[in-house]
């Protein structure tokens, strides 16, 4: 997938946000090539409060669908003055009405769910979600969760990846 690779990704990144990572996952290099792991994206405050994650690699547009979603969403806040509270429930709701897109969601709850009710959703039917449902649905429930609460459930509960701070295993050959 190699989305930042795209040079207009690096540049709206580079102009937008703080890049960082993290491994928390077991992968290892063989001939040059990574085998195993994941990868979880996240965007987040200065503070490292969760504003949306993608789970999984993901190609170039729907990196940059994302950000740009999060970059208007924060900027909608911002122009309604919106306290930090104000602001969870903004994203909450972003993030309900973002769960209302993923195909796994009945049909019967389309154009009706708010924070809480994608809570009971993701209680009740959270192992038929998408892991993109599964990651809006996390967002309703805990908008601007510090990343340290997240990160693992997100590997483990949504990837099914075991965190693992094991170094990478480098092989060549065979």
């Amino acid at each position: 997938m190699n989305a930042l690779a795209k040079p207009e990704v690096g540049e709206y990144f580079a102009a937008n946000f703080v890049s960082a990572f993290q491994k928390v996952g077991n992968f290892r290099i063989q001939n040059g090539q990574k085998q195993g792991g994941n990868v979880a994206s996240y965007f987040c405050t200065p503070q490292g409060q969760v504003l949306d994650i993608i789970p999984g690699p993901v190609d170039a547009a729907t990196l940059m669908r994302e950000a740009r979603w999060v970059e208007e969403t924060w900027k909608l806040g911002q122009l309604q003055h919106r306290s930090e509270s104000g602001m969870r429930s903004l994203f909450a709701s972003a993030h309900a009405k973002r769960l209302e897109e993923d195909v796994t969601v009945p049909p019967q709850l389309k154009g009706r769910l708010t924070a809480p009710i994608a809570y009971q959703l993701a209680m009740r039917e959270y192992n038929g979600l998408s892991p993109d449902g599964k990651a809006h649905a996390l967002l309703a429930r805990e908008p601007m969760a510090p990343i340290s609460r997240v990160y693992e459930y997100v590997f483990e509960k949504i990837l099914n990846q075991k965190v693992s701070t094991d170094p990478v295993h480098l092989r060549n050959g065979g």
